[in-house]
């Protein structure tokens, strides 16, 4: 459900994909709504809150995006809890994490979207510690470090922003040294 529903997105398809993505929950909710805390289930979710987020921020509901961006987080933030050693849930957070900062600072809310990328630095340097040859980590720095500097020039903390840009511009060094292709 979840691929079609990404693939439908992707194809400018929202009605359709909210629909491939509510069945996805509705399937994936059930154990959690029983009592049953699967390990197994939660990543799921979390990705499904993660993409209906997306869709409808795409579809301009963005209140209601905002709630489901943070529906994914609290459950990958169960899951870092339960599953420190796994690098993936921790990425997908940081994910989230930027994704809804970019909803945050696009809604006229950029103080809010420096809350969100802080806590995403916070969980990537925490897998980068863990995992210092996972290449994911600096793309993801990166990429949070750039959109935060968005948010730091609207709320005028110029500095702030040179700054994170250029820890975006280091983390995309390492990037270049691991694969010179880049």
């Amino acid at each position: 459900e979840m691929m079609y529903a990404m693939s439908l997105e992707t194809n400018h398809r929202a009605s359709e994909a909210l629909e491939a993505i509510e069945r996805a929950r509705a399937i994936l909710e059930k154990p959690v709504e029983a009592g049953s805390r699967s390990e197994d289930l939660e990543p799921g979710l979390a990705d499904v809150y993660g993409a209906l987020a997306l869709v409808l921020d795409e579809s301009g509901r963005r209140d209601e995006a905002l709630a489901a961006y943070r529906r994914a987080c609290d459950l990958s933030e169960a899951l870092v809890r339960s599953k420190p050693e796994d690098p993936m849930i921790g990425h997908e957070l940081a994910r989230t994490l930027g994704n809804m900062g970019i909803s945050l600072h696009d809604g006229g809310r950029p103080a809010e979207a420096l809350v969100a990328y802080d806590r995403a630095r916070e969980v990537l340097k925490v897998i980068g510690k863990a995992n210092p040859t996972l290449i994911r980590i600096p793309a993801a720095s990166a990429w949070i470090d750039t959109i935060a500097a968005g948010a730091l020039v609207t709320l005028g903390r110029d500095g702030e922003a040179l700054e994170a840009l250029g820890r975006a511009r280091a983390a995309r060094e390492i990037l270049i040294k691991a694969n010179p292709a880049v």
